[in-house]
């Protein structure tokens, strides 16, 4: 235990001595807050749904909760794979100390239930079953079902793991669970029956609670091997190199200096695992105006306003978010050439008004859907042209989180694509001009309001 807990030290020093500690800490105060929101929310839905179930439907809760656990097994699994940091971070100085690697590998795994994707679940276990017993069902039986569906969410920490070296089946998973809840949000089929049956008998015959333990231990020792296999100084933890490939690009030529800068952006995404997954990640967002065909409610006119922001600013929210990071690798020998930092940054703001005009572009499929949301997302493409883009580099100045160009765009962390600062940061681009619409919409009319938001994107654009 001391041994962990010399870790566990390590890494509170790590924190308070960081460069960036100022930065992290009111990153992590924001972070908390969002926890603390995120905690009364789930106590509050962890203490009313089974009151709903059982007053209001007249059903046993865990009979109606049963339903849904499949869908939530699936969107905690979800979450977790784009914002859950992999145990293995800061490890390796470790390696070369007199650690036995076993110990090293039990500490990382251990230091996962530490997460708040495992602890914040407590706030709606252990009320639920507290609710149960009052409400006068058995305590064996209500035992037995909570247990059941926590086991499930803490297997899903150990999926993650194994995920990562498998993104594209990670991806393939979670493209078949939206097909599946997609079509039965279009009422081609209902599994709710069907999955309601299969963890009510964990309910009625409580005893069968110990398959999920078992497979949740069968999953944790495979993790154990897994990451034990790969921790080596020379092995899993080294950088892998490949051969580079030949883009000439030609026509950029014209542009000097400026041009040059693109031609690196352009290699640096066609080269790297990294950005070639953020890139296509931003062209995910093209889809997102999908959205306002699936209901009444994302119908509304402020909803399509901020579908068009986010089909049209996809690259600028991931790949522009990480500007000046993706240079990190080589960022000091770019400093030492004779060339002006502006360039390099109009370079970047060059690359993403490009991207965002191809956005537009692209989109314009909407308008054989709905001409009056294609026009709209031309306005939310001007503003992200004149002024988010100029909003995403004045946040780059504030990441100095270097990226590891080979690893894997998954994670939150020290060397993902994506942190909770570039989530805070990325507020404004959206928060603002959507205050601006909504109020201009309230005090005159859309029309207006749409007129505003592209003049002032206009006006960004030619300043």
């Amino acid at each position: 235990m001391s041994l962990y807990k010399n870790l566990l030290y390590h890494e509170f020093l790590n924190f308070f001595r960081s460069p960036t500690f100022a930065t992290g800490l009111v990153f992590k105060i924001l972070m908390g807050f969002g926890m603390v929101y995120m905690a009364f929310v789930l106590l509050a839905g962890a203490i009313m749904i089974p009151f709903y179930a059982h007053d209001e439907l007249g059903e046993n809760p865990a009979y109606w909760i049963s339903q849904w656990i499949f869908y939530a097994w699936a969107l905690d699994l979800m979450l977790r794979f784009a914002f859950q940091q992999l145990p293995t971070n800061n490890i390796m100085p470790y390696l070369t100390l007199n650690i036995t690697k076993k110990q090293l590998v039990k500490y990382s795994i251990l230091k996962t239930f530490l997460s708040v994707f495992n602890w914040i679940y407590l706030l709606i276990f252990i009320p639920m079953l507290v609710i149960l017993i009052f409400l006068n069902y058995p305590f064996l039986q209500s035992l037995g079902w909570i247990l059941t569906f926590w086991s499930l969410i803490l297997m899903n920490n150990f999926l993650n793991i194994l995920f990562k070296d498998y993104s594209k089946l990670a991806f393939i998973f979670i493209g078949l669970i939206g097909l599946v809840a997609y079509l039965e949000y279009m009422g081609y089929f209902d599994i709710r029956p069907y999955v309601q049956n299969f963890f009510s008998s964990f309910y009625e015959m409580p005893y069968l609670s110990i398959i999920p333990l078992l497979v949740l231990s069968f999953l944790i020792y495979t993790t154990y091997n897994y990451i034990l296999s790969s921790f080596y100084l020379d092995a899993g933890l080294q950088k892998k190199h490949t051969s580079a490939q030949r883009e000439r690009l030609e026509f950029l030529d014209k542009y000097g200096v400026l041009g040059t800068f693109l031609k690196n952006d352009i290699r640096l995404i066609l080269r790297n695992k990294y950005p070639r997954q953020i890139l296509f990640n931003g062209l995910l967002f093209l889809f997102y105006g999908l959205l306002i065909f699936m209901g009444n409610t994302y119908s509304q006119i402020w909803f399509k306003f901020i579908a068009a922001l986010m089909v049209t600013g996809g690259f600028s929210l991931t790949y522009g978010a990480k500007v000046p990071s993706w240079d990190s690798s080589y960022y000091q020998l770019m400093l030492t050439q004779n060339v002006s930092y502006k360039t390099y940054l109009e370079s970047k703001w060059w690359l993403m008004v490009i991207a965002t005009g191809i956005s537009i572009i692209l989109a314009v499929f909407y308008a054989f859907i709905n001409l009056e949301f294609y026009l709209i997302i031309i306005v939310a493409g001007i503003y992200n042209l004149g002024v988010n883009t100029h909003l995403t580099l004045l946040g780059g100045a504030f990441i100095k989180t270097p990226v590891d160009l080979n690893g894997k765009a998954k994670t939150f962390g020290d060397k993902s694509a994506w942190n909770w600062q570039n989530m805070i940061l990325s507020l404004p681009k959206v928060a603002f001009p959507m205050l601006l619409f909504f109020l201009l919409y309230s005090l005159l009319n859309a029309t207006i309001a749409l007129i505003t938001i592209a003049i002032i994107g206009i006006s960004g654009f030619l300043l």
